[in-house]
């Protein structure tokens, strides 16, 4: 006698499940844990007086790496403690046999939208990641700039965006109109209007002569007249005639000599003599 088909496939099937935890267990025991770990600095929470937990709600670190020339693609993403910390595991398989990554990889912090929050600099540049240990099975990475820097005014969190609704702006129900049917459209037909009718005489119509047709005679043809010949005519200058000077007669001077005066004497006085 056999052994039962029934019992055949249960012994396949535990053995088949012991192979598939023996693989489990050599694949947990030779995988490497690549996490990234930092922490984040809001730049103006303490000039608002925000909470860091309301500031950090529903913010994301993504790890991007550089797959070829000016192309990204992100590799894990991870959310941030109350304190503002973050823990973002990575696939083994972006390690190298030296516990380097095999590309590139930044960090950088988005917002509740999933868009790029900038730095203190206002710009939209990420953190390289740099190797910060290496322990046995465990790769831990960290962002070459430190803490990831952003503000609540360009990086809203989850607490402070999106704004809730406004009251007053409400959806009204829309307004249906009745249908109206329109009466139908009463066809008037006009009576006819006759004029009286107007004759025209009928057009005549013009036969040839019975002799045939007549043939006009050559238009003719006339030679211009020969242009007459002039001689130029001489034309003779004659000498302008002298003009005579008249005779001037002579003007005497009409200047005088002034009179010479002399200076006038005094009269004679009386001499008096003394007594």
């Amino acid at each position: 006698m056999g052994t039962p088909p029934h019992l055949k496939s249960v012994l396949f099937g535990l053995c088949s499940v012991f192979v598939a935890v023996g693989f489990a267990s050599a694949a947990t025991q030779t995988e490497t844990l690549v996490s990234v770990v930092g922490a984040t600095e809001c730049l103006d929470c303490a000039q608002k007086s925000i909470n860091t937990e309301n500031a950090v709600k529903g913010l994301r670190v993504a790890v991007k790496c550089k797959v070829s020339d000016e192309k990204y693609e992100t590799k894990a993403t991870g959310e941030l403690d109350s304190n503002g910390n973050f823990e973002v595991k990575l696939p083994s398989e972006l390690l190298l046999d030296n516990g380097d990554l095999k590309h590139e990889c930044f960090a950088q912090l988005h917002n509740t939208s999933n868009a790029p929050c900038p730095d203190k600099n206002n710009a939209l540049d990420p953190s390289k990641l740099i190797l910060k240990s290496k322990d046995e099975g465990k790769h831990t990475f960290v962002a070459a700039s430190g803490k990831l820097s952003f503000s609540s005014a360009t990086c809203a969190s989850a607490t402070l965006y999106p704004c809730p609704p406004l009251a007053w702006k409400k959806k009204h129900p829309k307004l249906h109109m009745p249908h109206y049917k329109f009466p139908p459209k009463s066809h008037y037909h006009p009576h006819p209007v006759y004029s009286p009718p107007t004759y025209k005489p009928p057009a005549p119509v013009h036969k040839p002569p019975s002799g045939g047709y007549y043939n006009p005679p050559a238009a003719p043809v006339y030679k211009p007249s020969p242009m007459p010949h002039h001689e130029h005519p001489t034309i003779k200058y004659h000498p302008m005639p002298k003009k005579t000077i008249p005779h001037m007669k002579h003007i005497p001077h009409f200047h005088h000599d002034h009179p010479k005066y002399k200076k006038p004497s005094f009269p004679p006085t009386k001499v008096h003599s003394k007594p």
